[in-house]
């Protein structure tokens, strides 16, 4: 079953879900700025205003950071604090809350000897049009990334960040890159190419993709408690002790 894919700034993102809260996928490069790289910044530092909604709607709900890969180009959003934003954290909930979470999928290749990576692995896979339609694409995994190809139609600006879903309905990958040609006017074509776009299962923070396949699979997480953001609560107070600011 496909999952729900929602407006995130120019771009888009797909939400994903755990036992604990629910989190939009992104593009890194969707966000207005990347966050600071400060354990301890306020939280108004790493949330962003008036950038979340449906599909073609009005962009009015509000985010906080919780991930920001650039080099991966990959980001994580969640609830804004709790806290301090109570308002903004509920219309945060009415638009997460109302969406169906995507699961995570693995593309499957053969393994190769400890330490160097599985051969590629190809799939018939999907993505979403501008115009909310879903269409064929072929899609191959090298390393941490994914190439599309064979896409039924173009790849055009607007789609980044969103899911690139395998045929049982998991998203593996994120569209962040489209290739162009020219025309011989100067004027960039989009085709239907594209990458590096990155893997989901192994490029997401290893305490979001653990949990989210507990929760895809239906097996027993271990309770977790959960802070502003919705980020373990005992991650965020590892990461506050390493400013001083916490103890664990």
């Amino acid at each position: 079953m496909k999952g729900t894919v929602i407006q995130v700034g120019d771009g888009r993102g797909f939400v994903i879900a755990t036992k604990e809260a629910r989190y939009v996928v992104t593009a890194a490069h969707c966000l207005p700025n990347l966050p600071p790289a400060d354990p301890a910044a306020y939280t108004q530092d790493r949330t962003y205003r008036d950038f979340l909604g449906p599909l073609g709607g009005r962009r009015d709900v509000w985010a906080e950071c919780v991930f920001a890969n650039p080099v991966a180009d990959l980001a994580v959003l969640a609830q804004p604090d709790g806290q301090e934003l109570s308002d903004r954290a509920d219309a945060y909930d009415k638009l997460i809350e109302a969406a169906t979470p995507f699961t995570v999928g693995k593309l499957q290749s053969p393994r190769r000897p400890r330490g160097l990576p599985g051969d590629p692995a190809s799939s018939d896979a999907q993505m979403l049009s501008l115009d909310g339609e879903w269409f064929a694409c072929r899609i191959t995994s090298f390393g941490l990334v994914l190439w599309v190809e064979a896409a039924a139609q173009p790849i055009k600006g607007g789609m980044s960040g969103s899911p690139i879903i395998l045929p049982d309905g998991g998203a593996v990958g994120v569209l962040c890159t489209g290739d162009q040609r020219d025309d011989g006017a100067n004027a960039p074509l989009d085709t239907g190419t594209g990458g590096p776009n990155p893997m989901l299962f192994d490029q997401l923070p290893a305490w979001l993709a653990r949990a989210n396949s507990h929760a895809s699979s239906g097996e027993p997480t271990p309770s977790v408690q959960t802070g502003a953001g919705g980020m373990p609560r005992s991650l965020r107070r590892q990461r506050l002790a390493l400013a001083g600011l916490a103890n664990v």
